[in-house]
């Protein structure tokens, strides 16, 4: 039960901003989690319980482009850093990956979630995904440690940011 209720004070109240045109940033809710976990690249038998506690305990994004209609999405990992970042093909170039990485940057930096005492927000990206990486590059993220060796093997391995 204290598990529970820190993770009730960690957790952001719910947001709901009107982007225009019917489009809806909000929090995402755990019955989001079935969509989250269609779209995510990594999905396995086990993703779907790690987004279901994701969505209880951090930051997690989404907007509707038309009522009950997710289009796109942001998550905080466990660990304090953003990440599944997604849009759908059909909804990209509309400025949805900029406001929820905005938004979610904002809100973790506001609650102090960072991952270290320096305050600054860490992300994950896959490497070679230049579509994330521009983004993030737009808004002033920047690689962690450029000359950092990837991981061995034909894997494409998560980047930090």
């Amino acid at each position: 039960q204290q598990q529970q209720q820190q993770q009730q004070q960690q957790r952001p109240a719910d947001i709901r901003m009107d982007l225009g045109n019917g489009v809806i940033l909000r929090s995402l809710r755990i019955e989001d989690a079935q969509y989250l976990d269609e779209h995510w690249e990594k999905r396995s038998k086990k993703s779907l319980g790690l987004i279901r506690k994701q969505l209880q305990e951090a930051v997690c994004l989404g907007i509707e482009c038309e009522p009950g209609v997710l289009c796109a999405s942001i998550l905080q990992y466990r660990n304090g850093a953003l990440g599944m970042l997604f849009v759908d093909e059909t909804m990209r170039r509309r400025g949805f990956g900029s406001a929820l990485l905005r938004e979610a940057t904002r809100i973790v930096l506001e609650q102090g979630d960072s991952i270290d005492e320096s305050g600054v927000v860490e992300a994950f990206i896959v490497d070679g995904n230049a579509a994330s990486e521009a983004l993030f590059q737009s808004q002033s993220w920047v690689r962690a440690n450029p000359n950092e060796k990837r991981g061995t093997g034909k894997r494409r391995a998560p980047r930090k940011w």
